[in-house]
C-alpha cells in the first residue's frame, strides 16, 4: 500500500503555511523570516491549520483528512451548482451536472490545491445568493479573503444588478459595498508586503519574467495556443500549448458549441457569464505557468461552460455529441484513475528522497533550497529550512525586482547567500532551482546527489 502524500507542489506548499499557523506563526516560513504570502489568500490556511490540530500534528493523517475533507467540499459544491442550474438557468437535467463531475480539470483542482475546493464551493454561494443581500454579505467577504480574483463575482454582481434587476438607484449602496470589499485583500497586501498582489502571483507573472513588449507577445500567443486548444478541442487539435498543458485535456469542439449557444441564444445573464470566462482566460495566459494556472484559474468555471455546451448541443439538436462527450470524459476520468498509482509514486519517490537527505544533515541546522515545498515540509520539524524564491521570500522579492535578466539574478541570488544567510552550511538542489549550475561557487561539497536533487556543504575556508 502506498504511503499517503500529496498530488502537487502547491499543496505541499499551502501546508507548510497551515502547519506554522497551528503553531502560531501567521504566514510566516520560520520565526525570524518577514510576512510570506505564497498562498493565494488568507482564510483558508487557517481552515486547514485547524484540521492538522485535529489530526494531532500527524502529517500522514492530515494528507488523508485533506482528501476527505476537500471530497466532502466537492459534494456540497455540486449540490449548490445543481440549485444555481436550476435558480439561474431553470435546468433541471442532470445531464450538466454528470459532464462536470468528469470533467477532468475541474474534479482534478479540488485535489491539487487547498485553496481551490472552498473557493469554488463559496463562488457559487455566493453567486447563488447575489439576489439575497443579507447571505450575499455574509459570503463574499470569505470569498474575497480565499482568493482576491473572488471580485470576478462583483462584476457578476454589478451588471446583474444593473441589467437585469434594473434597479440601479436601489442598488448604488450594495454595489459600492461589493466594490470596496473587493480590494480589501490587496490593500492588506500592500500594507503587509508593498506588493498589491501575493509574492507567489507576482513572481509568476511574465511581467516579472519578461521585458514588457516581449512578456505582452507572450501572453498574446499563449491566449490564441488556448483559445485554439478549447475550442477545437482533442483530438482535432494535439498540441503541446505550454510546457504544463496540451490539448488533450478538452472536449472536441468544446468552445466552439458554447459560442454557437451564446451568440444565438442572446440572453444577457449567460453574456456576462461568458464574458467572465474570457476576462479570466485572457488574465490567465499571462503567467509563467499558464498550463497549470490556466486549469486551475478556468476550472472553477467549468459548471458554467458545461451547462453552456449541454445546452449548445441541445439547441443544434446534435443529441449524438451528448453521448461521446459523456464517453471521453469518462475516458480521461479513467485514464487518471488508472495512472493514480504511477502518479502517486513519483511524490513517494520524492518524499523518501527528501528525507533521506536531510538525515545527512544534524538536527536544528539550517539548510537553504531554491524553492523545494517537499523538503520544507518533510524536514521543517528537523531543520531550519529557508527557501530563496521569491514567491516565497519578500526579501529576494523586494531585492531582485525581476527575472528580466537571468544570471544577474543568479548573481543577485547568491550575493543574499553570501552577505545575508552567513551561517547556512547546507544547500538542498532540486531540480528546478536556478543556481543548480552556479551555486557549487559557495557549497562546494557534495553529500548527496541522485538524478533530480542535491545536498551541498557549505566550505568556509573558501572565499
Amino acid at each position: 500500500m502506498i504511503e499517503p502524500v500529496f498530488l502537487s507542489a502547491d499543496l505541499y506548499a499551502e501546508s507548510i503555511y497551515s502547519i506554522r499557523i497551528s503553531e502560531g506563526l501567521l504566514f510566516k516560513l520560520n520565526a525570524d523570516e518577514k510576512f510570506s504570502n505564497f498562498p493565494p489568500g488568507y482564510l483558508h490556511p487557517f481552515v486547514y491549520a485547524l484540521i492538522y490540530l485535529l489530526c494531532l500534528k500527524n502529517k500522514d493523517l492530515f494528507i488523508l483528512v485533506t482528501y476527505l475533507f476537500n471530497s466532502i467540499i466537492m459534494f456540497f459544491t455540486i449540490l449548490i451548482i445543481k440549485k444555481f442550474y436550476e435558480k439561474f438557468f431553470s435546468e433541471k437535467s442532470n445531464f450538466p451536472i454528470f459532464f462536470l463531475i468528469f470533467s477532468f480539470p475541474f474534479f482534478i483542482n479540488f485535489y491539487l490545491t487547498l485553496n481551490f475546493p472552498l473557493y469554488t464551493f463559496l463562488f457559487y454561494l455566493s453567486l447563488y445568493f447575489s439576489d439575497d443581500d443579507k447571505k450575499f454579505f455574509l459570503i463574499y467577504p470569505l470569498l474575497i479573503f480565499l482568493r482576491p480574483e473572488g471580485l470576478i463575482v462583483a462584476i457578476f454582481y454589478f451588471f446583474y444588478r444593473l441589467f437585469t434587476l434594473k434597479n440601479f438607484k436601489g442598488n448604488f449602496i450594495p454595489i459600492i459595498s461589493v466594490l470596496l470589499i473587493s480590494i480589501l485583500p490587496f490593500l492588506l497586501n500592500y500594507l503587509l508586503t508593498g506588493f498589491l498582489t501575493t509574492t507567489a502571483l507576482r513572481a509568476q507573472s511574465l511581467f516579472f519574467n519578461y521585458e514588457l513588449s516581449l512578456a505582452i507577445i507572450k501572453g498574446f500567443e499563449t491566449f490564441l495556443k488556448h483559445f485554439a486548444g478549447i475550442l477545437l478541442g482533442f483530438p482535432l487539435l494535439n498540441i503541446q500549448v505550454t510546457n504544463y498543458l496540451s490539448t488533450f485535456i478538452y472536449p472536441p469542439f468544446f468552445l466552439l458549441f458554447i459560442i454557437i449557444y451564446i451568440f444565438k441564444e442572446k440572453n444577457p445573464l449567460h453574456f456576462i457569464f461568458f464574458s467572465i470566462f474570457i476576462l479570466v482566460f485572457f488574465i490567465s495566459s499571462f503567467s509563467i505557468f499558464s498550463g497549470i494556472h490556466f486549469s486551475r484559474h478556468i476550472a472553477f468555471l467549468y459548471p458554467i461552460l458545461t451547462f453552456f455546451l449541454y445546452r449548445g448541443i441541445k439547441l443544434i439538436r446534435f443529441n449524438f455529441f451528448l453521448f461521446l462527450y459523456f464517453l471521453f470524459l469518462v475516458g480521461q476520468f479513467l485514464f487518471f484513475i488508472l495512472n493514480i498509482r504511477t502518479i502517486l509514486s513519483v511524490t513517494l519517490k520524492i518524499k523518501n528522497t527528501v528525507i533521506k537527505a536531510a538525515e545527512l544533515v544534524p538536527r536544528g541546522e539550517e539548510v537553504i533550497t531554491y524553492s523545494d515545498p517537499y523538503f520544507f515540509f518533510y524536514n521543517m520539524e528537523k531543520l531550519k529550512v529557508r527557501m530563496l524564491s521569491p514567491s516565497f521570500n519578500l526579501e529576494t522579492s523586494k531585492e531582485i525586482r525581476n527575472f528580466i535578466d537571468k544570471e544577474n539574478t543568479k548573481r543577485m541570488l547568491l550575493k543574499f547567500i553570501e552577505h545575508k544567510l552567513t551561517g547556512a552550511e547546507f544547500y538542498f538542489v532540486s531540480f528546478k532551482d536556478p543556481l543548480r549550475e552556479v551555486i557549487q561557487k559557495i557549497f562546494t561539497d557534495s553529500m548527496f546527489v541522485n538524478d533530480n536533487f542535491i545536498l551541498l556543504k557549505r566550505n568556509f575556508f573558501i572565499k
